[in-house]
């Protein structure tokens, strides 16, 4: 799937690395927020529902940062079939 997604006349590599980064640090948001409430860091459940939250919001937001900061659509407009 990678190659297929990647390979020749797909995305550019550079932009496998963002996605894969983008994913460790929205994972590393949603371990710390969980584990402060976990060890009592955080005493209220607000606090870490809205990291959950934003961290969504992030979700959503990552595949365009990705394709304007790494260059993700470099075959924009080709036929996909």
């Amino acid at each position: 799937m990678v190659h297929a997604l990647f390979g020749e006349g797909g995305f550019r590599y550079r932009a496998l690395a963002c996605v894969i980064g983008w994913g460790v640090v929205l994972h590393l948001i949603l371990a710390a927020s969980i584990v402060a409430l976990m060890r009592g860091m955080v005493s209220a459940l607000g606090p870490t529902l809205l990291v959950q939250a934003i961290n969504a919001g992030l979700l959503v937001l990552g595949p365009s940062l990705v394709e304007r900061w790494c260059g993700a659509a470099r075959t924009r407009g080709r036929a996909v079939g």
